[in-house]
């Protein structure tokens, strides 16, 4: 499809866009894969995109949204390769995994992923991993962000009265694919901690 088209038609799925290709649209050459899309925790919008390359990913560069042109989820072009940063800017963190608690001061789930707009980068819905709270089913449900009271860099604190009307995704394939993906990003994340300490 044409790609401005693409990016104002299209809401995706933040996992649906790792590992796409990274191409520099100056040169055409491949620049790496999509590893990781980086969230601005208080506005809720795609701030930079980490790129990686080389021999097991070991060179990661930043890349700013808007320097950004997704033609479809598996290719992405790449304007100013030369401003690209080797760090990852504060203020900033993927957001999946990020354990979510009520204002009331419960541990109610996490974060198992979300679904942005192309066109603009903001994040449109979370996916929220439920646990069982004050009757209300476990499970995969919507979380807008304008549910959001506040993020950090570990957790998320929610209002209280959105979780009695979050929109449930149907159940089955969708709940197990978003909390088995949920499971494997926090893992992940631990693992890469610790690893960096003993480095």
């Amino acid at each position: 499809p044409n790609m401005d088209n693409y990016m104002a038609t299209s809401l995706i799925k933040r996992c649906d866009l790792l590992g796409s290709l990274v191409i520099d649209q100056n040169t055409a050459e491949d620049v790496g894969n999509i590893a990781q899309l980086l969230v601005n925790i208080r506005t809720h919008k795609i701030e930079q995109v980490k790129c990686t390359s080389g021999f097991l990913g070991c060179t990661a560069r930043y890349f700013e949204w808007n320097n950004i042109r997704p033609i479809s989820k598996d290719v992405i072009l790449v304007d100013g390769l030369g401003k690209a940063t080797a760090e990852q800017p504060e203020a900033t963190g993927s957001m999946v995994g990020l354990e979510v608690w009520s204002e009331s001061g419960a541990k109610i789930g996490m974060i198992g992923d979300y679904y942005l707009n192309l066109a603009t980068g903001m994040v449109t819905d979370y996916i929220l991993v439920l646990n069982n709270f004050k009757g209300i089913a476990g499970g995969a449900h919507r979380l807008p962000p304008t549910a959001v009271i506040n993020t950090g860099h570990q957790r998320m604190i929610i209002m209280d009265e959105v979780l009695q009307s979050a929109e449930r995704f149907s159940e089955g394939l969708e709940d197990r694919l978003t909390q088995a993906f949920a499971f494997i990003t926090e893992d992940y994340t631990q693992t890469v901690t610790t690893m960096a300490a003993v480095v």
